[in-house]
């Protein structure tokens, strides 16, 4: 039952050692329970995680035996055969009997290592996230401090301007023209006035904005406010009315209340058409004072109402003849009424327009006499307030923003503007060289452009109605307007949006502010090309299209060719740098192995002086004996077209020393003009080499050594052994002599006898084998061999014994290839292998279907050989030992078979390597040189 109910469950005795532990537990760790039974819980295999771990356990047994339950996240080995970790929700639980003494502790362990990984990752995360909150609102705060900074510091020059443009203008007589003048002073003031927003709402965010509340009449300061907009009002016929009573006292801020007043009624004067109406209402609801202002313009849509007060939120896109402009208006209203202790709403009013409320606490408020209603002719002008540019300041009656007779020879250039100051500047300096019209949004402009084409269109990209993007979208879908020159204006500095305008869409961009100047000039180069191309089209009108593309395709070849001889040569100054200034050495070797060049690394690896190894073949450089190889490699590498090859080399350096190297060679295709050529790399490892042969040498000696100092336990051994074999002989010879020689004969027993004898002798003679080929050091005898043919004769030698054993036997060649190595050795390395595995097959009880793999492919330039099968595989405590001489897991084995195996893989230079399979099994895997056929 415990082995299905827990990751870990045990049950602990009176001392602390181990009753029981269930099955999960101990695969985890790849024991057996008799392995731990009766052992110390503190001593156990899954805490020797470290040393204070077997301390920690044995305090928490003692605690449980005391009768205390203990219960802690514990991490222990747990996984892949004890060599993993894992954390554990883990308790000791004491069981007590029915005289309440403890009888034995229940120990349970539940894996809760993923859920520690996602609660230390939530932690993480959350820690990023209270990072990037706190990055942020260090980044508000720098913010706003940035904003308040540069408004301070912004006006200081603002008012150097405003000073000298108002000396300047009263030096001015009677003959001379204030426009511009007039149009520095407008524009300085717009400036101030967002400075002045700006500062204001860095006080707030500040906490610094100062209220000074008085007792005043707020009629009076409605009226006084609506006083300041009746130019403005009356020039474009718009009725402004006011319902309040003679007296409304209340206690307020008034500068701020009548900046509240100020900015509503200017954003609805700016949208109420003309002969519109603006409303203003002063009443009392309650114990609050309602001041509403209600226009008829085109109301505010639904999606915008929800951030109408949000900062920098203007909404002018959806607004016709709004002015754009800063979005802090709203945003000042709503914090001066929240410092009042009041709020704002707005709601629309039927069948079109807007109107906001503003309630106000009353305070010390009296309300006398009715209500009475003031036109903007009645309003009395009290004090005056900054007003912004475009209502202080209009531009009327302006000749030059009248409408103009379109020409129908297109001989005129196009302006979309709805800044009037912007578009009366540029009509000013344009209209001296070229006859201009004016509009201020995109449909006026689209509309003229259908009525007459122009020489250019000058647009700006910000406004009303339909903006300049959507503007230079409908031309450019019209196949009649899609080749009008556009020029397009922006006070916004986006890099990607010029990019991707300028990438199809127009012909060039300016971004605001700019110098006149360079704009004129941008003008007349754009109208002199357009020029230039009409011109070209009229002479060249049935070859137009062709002549153009050819044109485009020319520039922008010779504009590819410009860009790729670039980058060839950068690429080649690099290669240059690489070639003659790396620290390994580089060849290039032609198809008949003759070095084309060598850069001075590798001419001083082998003692050459720089360009002296040109014109030399490879075989020049390389010992007798390696030739052969050297040109069966290269060759495989030509005909093969493989894309490189790794291996180590011998050259023979000028002075006639080996030098050894790891090379790494690979292919260059050749093209149509140079052929296929060899690029070379290689490190010199000669003393690494020296020092790794050193050590094979020395390994060696110790290993023969060992051999000699074990001599008395081999003796004893080989006595024991062949004793065994040689004692049967002799008892099965006895045992025929007497079924021979007695009274009666017995032939059944004496051909039984025989067959035992005949086994033991076999035995003796392969027990002699092994010793002779484990002592002696012979020679091998290497040459190319086919490894199908190799593999073929291993199959004639083992198949019967796996048949007999009810063993499937495969063997897996992806691709022939030859080996390059003692036929004979090799065999005897595979035989040992399969034989062993069909051994630990037979010893294995839970194998039903025993399966061996042999297993052959290659890849660079070496054989992959291995030999794997399905069978219990080994445990881990034997596996540092496997290859060492007389050590076996086998009842009746010497320990020779492995060891002799590596040693005749040393001899080849190569390894025998182990690895576990899953879920279980063993693999044995070598590599050794080889050749695809």
């Amino acid at each position: 039952m415990l082995d299905n109910m827990f990751h870990f469950a045990g049950l602990l005795d009176l001392e602390g050692k181990i009753i029981y532990i269930n099955l999960p537990a101990l695969e985890a760790v790849g024991c057996r329970l008799e392995d731990v039974r009766g052992q110390y819980f503190w001593d156990s295999p899954w805490f020797q995680v470290n040393e204070l771990s077997g301390h920690q356990q044995r305090e928490f047994v003692q605690s449980a035996l005391a009768g205390q339950f203990v219960r802690e996240d514990l991490e222990v080995f747990g996984k892949n055969q004890g060599r993993e970790k894992i954390i554990t929700d883990y308790s000791l639980k004491p069981m007590f009997d029915g005289e309440g003494d403890v009888a034995f502790i229940l120990a349970e362990g539940r894996d809760i290592t993923d859920k520690k990984n996602l609660e230390r990752e939530v932690d993480q995360k959350n820690q990023r996230l209270i990072n990037l909150l706190e990055e942020y609102e260090e980044l508000s705060r720098n913010q706003k401090n940035f904003f308040s900074n540069l408004s301070h510091e912004l006006k200081t020059p603002l008012s150097l301007i405003l000073g000298n443009t108002d000396i300047l203008m009263s030096r001015l007589g009677e003959n001379d023209d204030p426009m511009e003048l007039s149009s520095i002073r407008t524009n300085a003031l717009s400036m101030l006035y967002l400075v002045d927003e700006m500062l204001e709402l860095a006080k707030i965010d500040a906490g610094k904005a100062m209220m000074n509340f008085e007792l005043c009449d707020l009629r009076e300061i409605v009226q006084t406010v609506l006083s300041n907009f009746y130019s403005y009002a009356k020039s474009r016929s718009i009725q402004i009315t006011l319902h309040a009573a003679p007296t409304v006292r209340v206690t307020v801020d008034v500068s701020k209340v009548r900046q509240i007043v100020f900015n509503l009624v200017g954003n609805a004067i700016r949208v109420v058409p003309a002969n519109g109406l603006i409303e203003c209402d002063v009443s009392r609801s309650q114990d609050v004072v309602v001041v509403a202002i209600s226009d008829n313009g085109p109301g505010i849509p639904i999606h915008l109402k929800n951030t109408l007060f949000d900062r920098f939120q203007t909404g002018n896109h959806q607004r016709s003849g709004y002015h754009a402009g800063s979005g802090l208006g709203l945003a000042i209203v709503k914090e001066y009424c929240e410092l009042h202790g009041g709020s704002i709403r707005v709601e629309d009013v039927q069948p079109s327009g807007t109107r906001f409320e503003i309630h106000l606490p009353v305070g010390e408020d009296i309300i006398h006499g009715d209500d009475l209603v003031y036109t903007v002719e009645s309003i009395i002008q009290g004090d005056q307030v900054i007003l912004p540019p475009d209502i202080a300041d209009p531009i009327k009656d302006n000749k030059v923003l009248a409408p103009q007779q379109l020409t129908t020879d297109g001989s005129y250039v196009l302006l979309a503007e709805d800044n009037d100051g912007v578009a009366e500047m540029l009509l000013r300096v344009l209209s001296s060289s070229y006859q201009v019209v004016v509009v201020s949004n995109g449909q006026a402009a689209l509309t003229t452009l259908r009525q007459a084409r122009p020489l250019l269109l000058i647009t700006d990209l910000m406004m009303p109605g339909m903006d300049g993007y959507e503007l230079i979208r409908e031309i450019k879908k019209s196949s009649e307007l899609q080749d009008v020159p556009i020029l397009a204006l922006s006070a916004n500095k986006n890099e990607q949006a010029r990019i991707d305008l300028l990438s199809g869409y127009v012909d060039d961009y300016v971004t605001k502010p700019f110098f006149i100047p360079e704009l004129l000039s941008r003008v007349r180069n754009i109208i002199e090309l357009h020029k230039a191309k009409l011109s070209i089209r009229e002479e060249l009108s049935t070859h137009n299209n062709d002549l153009i593309s050819l044109i485009r395709e020319l520039i922008e070849a010779r504009s590819n060719l410009q860009n790729v001889l670039d980058e060839q040569k950068e690429i080649q100054y690099r290669m240059n740098a690489i070639f003659n200034n790396s620290c390994v050495g580089i060849a290039v070797i032609d198809s008949n192995l003759d070095v084309v060049d060598a850069n001075p690394f590798f001419s001083q690896v082998l003692g050459y002086q720089d360009d002296e190894m040109t014109g030399m073949s490879v075989f020049d450089l390389s010992a007798t004996e390696d030739v052969s190889s050297h040109l069966f490699r290269f060759g495989e590498l030509l005909e093969f077209d493989s894309s490189s090859n790794h291996y180590e080399m011998r050259f023979i350096s000028k002075s006639g020393t080996e030098v050894w190297v790891n090379s790494s060679i690979s292919v260059v295709p050749a093209s149509v003009s140079a052929p296929v050529l060899l690029v070379g790399i290689f490190e010199d490892i000669t003393e690494k080499k020296h020092i790794r042969e050193s050590l094979m040498l020395s390994r060696k000696e110790i290993e023969r050594f060992s051999r000699i100092s074990i001599v008395n336990e081999l003796a004893s051994s080989i006595v024991h052994e062949i004793n065994q074999p040689l004692s049967a002989i002799v008892s099965n010879v006895h045992a025929c002599d007497l079924w021979l020689n007695g009274e009666r004969a017995n032939p059944e027993h004496v051909n039984r006898s025989l067959g035992l004898i005949r086994r033991d002798a076999d035995r003796a003679v392969e027990l002699i084998s092994s010793i002779r080929n484990f002592v002696k050091s012979s020679s091998l005898e290497l040459h190319f061999t086919l490894a199908s043919e190799l593999l073929k004769d291993v199959a004639r030698i083992v198949s019967y014994e796996a048949q007999a054993a009810g063993i499937e036997l495969e063997f897996d060649i992806v691709k022939d290839h030859q080996i390059y190595a003692d036929p004979v050795s090799l065999k005897q390395v595979f035989v040992n292998l399969i034989l062993n595995a069909i051994q630990a097959l037979e010893g294995c009880y839970e194998c039903t279907a025993g399966k061996i793999l042999v297993r052959c492919d290659a890849s660079d330039g070496f054989v992959n050989m291995s030999v794997e099968d399905n069978g219990p595989g080994l445990a881990f405590p034997l596996i540092d030992n496997l290859f060492e001489p007389f050590y076996s897991n086998k009842k009746d084995g010497l320990g020779f078979g492995l060891s002799i195996c590596r040693g005749i893989l040393e001899s080849h230079r190569s390894s025998l390597d182990y690895e576990p399979l899953m879920p279980r099994g063993a693999r044995f895997f070598f590599r050794v040189v080889g050749k695809i056929t």
